[in-house]
């Protein structure tokens, strides 16, 4: 935990909280770190943050997915360190300013 410097809290969910987060010992890059709550199970790592972490590094450097850059528990919680986006397909479906085209809506059900 001591490479990344925790900025605001970016969003938080079912399973966990993603946090803005600096990866200090790459320039201070931007990267998002999604925190994972620990479950009802005490022992053992959750079911989903291993099924995520699995398909992040079969879909390795696809251009549709942002990219996994390192894992680490920290305080008994699993920290995932992924690419940082500057926004998510929710927001821009919300934004009445952007009119998508059937081809989008196409690419994105896709």
């Amino acid at each position: 935990m001591d490479r990344y410097k925790i900025g605001p809290v970016l969003g938080e969910g079912t399973f966990g909280i993603v946090y803005k987060a600096f990866d200090k010992k790459n320039q201070d890059a931007i990267v998002a770190i999604k925190q994972y709550k620990r479950g009802k199970f005490k022992d053992g790592v959750n079911f989903t943050a291993l099924r995520e972490i699995k398909l992040q590094q079969e879909l390795l450097n696809h251009a549709n997915i942002t990219q996994l850059i390192d894992v680490f528990i920290h305080q008994e919680a699993l920290n995932l360190v992924l690419e940082f986006l500057p926004t998510n397909l929710q927001d821009l479906i919300m934004c009445k300013k952007v009119a998508f085209k059937e081809a989008d809506i196409k690419a994105y059900m896709k």
